[in-house]
């Protein structure tokens, strides 16, 4: 994944069969994951990354396999920063849950 890798945090690529949307995958996924972030790969190819306390239907960041990859790099650092609580770029970021007046 772009950009995780150069925040030096681990990751692991399941496969789940059971279908789904991103949000939803992403949501497994941070549920499964001992660092409790998840990023959700749909077969049509959204992309949803969120966090194992976020609503299952609202994850924090959302792209597709066909964005930039400046933008699917911002995606994948701010998995990363989200582990390792470090400020996140703000490019496309659901911030309603960093900044509730914001919403």
């Amino acid at each position: 994944m772009l950009g995780l890798e150069e925040q030096g945090v681990p990751c692991q690529t399941i496969t789940y069969d059971g279908g789904g949307d991103a949000a939803a995958l992403g949501a497994l996924a941070a549920r499964s994951s001992p660092l409790r972030v998840g990023i959700g790969l749909s077969a049509s190819g959204e992309i949803a990354l969120t966090h194992a306390q976020l609503p299952a239907d609202a994850p924090l960041a959302t792209g597709h396999v066909t964005d930039s990859d400046d933008h699917l790099r911002t995606l994948g650092a701010n998995a990363g920063q989200l582990v390792k609580v470090l400020p996140l770029s703000e490019r496309k970021l659901n911030v309603s849950y960093l900044y509730p007046h914001r919403g």
